[in-house]
């Protein structure tokens, strides 16, 4: 089985023709209805196909206390670049912090100075994200350049609300970057649909 899931564009191929079949006409208002219907089916298969290739990785992170879903870098800055961070708690506690420690590279692969002569950068996500929530965390500015290309997990602890902290072993473990890619690949093709 594929850890991508299986049959997608079959699937979005065969809606699309469906709902051709049943509302072509050549009218302007019909063809504008058509593109909209045809939008909002791929948009919502899209989103459940994310969340399909999530699910099995979330509960392989359970015993390591958190599952990061994706970790992106952002440019929709002057001068400067962001990350974005999408989490979900896998445990039965609450959590209270999030630390993660990163480094951001450049498109020749060297590593960008957060300030001078640092390299690294600890982000703190800030809960309460009860069991199974989601957390989607917005940093602005972590890299006062534009030169960043990607980022890389160095580090993760979590802290819980009864102030119990596990720290993750190795990032990998709760953090996979190719699904990670593939998300922002979903969420780039849902972006032009608007």
């Amino acid at each position: 089985c594929s850890p991508l899931g299986e049959g997608l564009p079959d699937q979005v191929a065969r809606m699309a023709v469906n709902t051709i079949d049943t509302k072509i006409s050549n009218s302007t208002e019909a063809k504008v209805v058509l593109l909209e219907d045809v939008k909002k089916s791929l948009d919502s298969s899209l989103d459940s196909w994310a969340k399909e290739i999530s699910k099995d990785f979330v509960k392989k992170c359970k015993p390591y206390g958190i599952s990061i879903i994706s970790a992106l870098v952002k440019s929709e800055y002057f001068n400067g670049k962001g990350m974005n961070i999408l989490i979900q708690n896998p445990t039965t506690k609450t959590i209270k912090y999030v630390y993660i420690t990163l480094v951001g590279y450049n498109p020749v692969n060297d590593a960008e100075d957060v300030s001078p002569g640092k390299k690294s950068i600890t982000l703190t996500l800030v809960g309460p994200l009860a069991p199974n929530e989601f957390g989607n965390y917005i940093f602005n500015y972590v890299w006062k350049t534009n030169l960043v290309k990607y980022a890389k997990i160095i580090n993760v602890k979590v802290k819980y609300m009864d102030n119990s902290i596990k720290v993750v072993p190795n990032p990998n473990l709760v953090y996979n970057e190719k699904i990670s890619d593939l998300l922002q690949s979903i969420d780039d093709i849902k972006e032009t649909l608007k």
